[in-house]
């Protein structure tokens, strides 16, 4: 998914949905360090209606993460519910609130490739139905050079689908993302990039 942010439409989040990424999915520049062995975490499903979807559990490991860990994950969970929400309702949330939500947890080209598709989306009358389900969630031990701190996250979407306007549909699958999360304000982290993650996803 190296499309420019400005140059993402509808067609290209079905896409992204379909294999279980995010609307908002761009490339980062350089290649994020192996990830670390997967923590075994309780799968956590979200259902996606036409209309009030629920939110997505937390996930809540079974191994410990230290400080930084959490707070990376947070925002990786935080985003995820928002884009579940989002993508089943396209058009029942503003694009203005969609933003200041969204802002919570993600910033830069991020944000602004979320707030495209979703523009995108509610023109065309594209939405998500039914679950997908977090299978597992990890962080890697310590941030890079750059200051990141890698979040993996195994998803299922093969009980999703991809509802056109006029009916039509297709289903999800298995994917494997990587979200480069960092200090947003000092205190809440933020993701600045997500990309094919390492690894199997099963």
């Amino acid at each position: 998914m190296n499309s420019h942010p400005r140059l993402l439409i509808a067609g290209a989040a079905a896409a992204a949905l379909l294999t279980g990424c995010t609307p908002g999915a761009i490339a980062v520049p350089t290649t994020a360090p192996p990830p670390t062995p997967a923590a075994t975490v309780s799968p956590t499903t979200t259902t996606s209606p036409t209309s009030s979807p629920s939110s997505t559990p937390t996930v809540s490991p079974t191994t410990d993460w230290n400080a930084e860990q959490k707070k990376s994950v947070a925002a990786v969970e935080g985003y995820l519910r928002l884009s579940d929400k989002f993508l089943a309702d396209p058009k029942g949330t503003s694009l203005y609130k969609m933003s200041n939500e969204l802002f919570k947890y993600i910033s830069g080209d991020m944000l602004e490739a979320n707030i495209e598709s979703y523009k995108a989306l509610q023109k065309s009358g594209e939405h998500a139905e039914g679950t997908i389900t977090t299978v597992w969630i990890n962080p890697a031990e310590a941030r890079d050079s750059k200051g990141r701190l890698w979040v993996n996250v195994c998803r299922d979407a093969t009980a999703r689908r991809w509802v056109s306007k006029d009916g039509t549909s297709k289903s999800g699958g298995m994917t494997l993302r990587q979200f480069s999360v960092r200090p947003g304000d000092g205190v809440h982290w933020k993701i600045y990039g997500e990309k094919a993650g390492e690894g199997v996803c099963e």
